[in-house]
């Protein structure tokens, strides 16, 4: 991550020498869990199935421990992210 933050902003901000900066800083705590999902997970497509959280849980975990509880999460955000502004007319399939 300090590499590509490094390269992406000009800055010479070191997160391996002071990982505390990411751990206080929202912006880059942030964008690290973008880069490291990225990274990790790719392309892999994530939609309303257990087996695309089965599978993107089993990429930036390593197994699928938390599963159970990691996908009741996504149901939940799922609908309201998705299936309420559809009900709402808010997004224009």
């Amino acid at each position: 991550f300090t590499d590509f933050y490094q390269d992406k902003y000009s800055s010479t901000v070191d997160f391996v020498s002071d990982p505390d900066q990411v751990a206080s800083n929202s912006q880059y705590a942030t964008l690290s869990a973008l880069w490291f999902y990225n990274k990790s997970v790719g392309s892999t497509k994530l939609d309303a199935t257990s087996a695309s959280v089965t599978k993107v849980t089993k990429r930036v975990n390593g197994g699928t421990n938390g599963l159970s509880d990691r996908q009741s999460i996504f149901n939940r955000a799922f609908g309201v992210l998705v299936i309420g502004p559809l009900l709402s007319g808010g997004i224009p399939f």
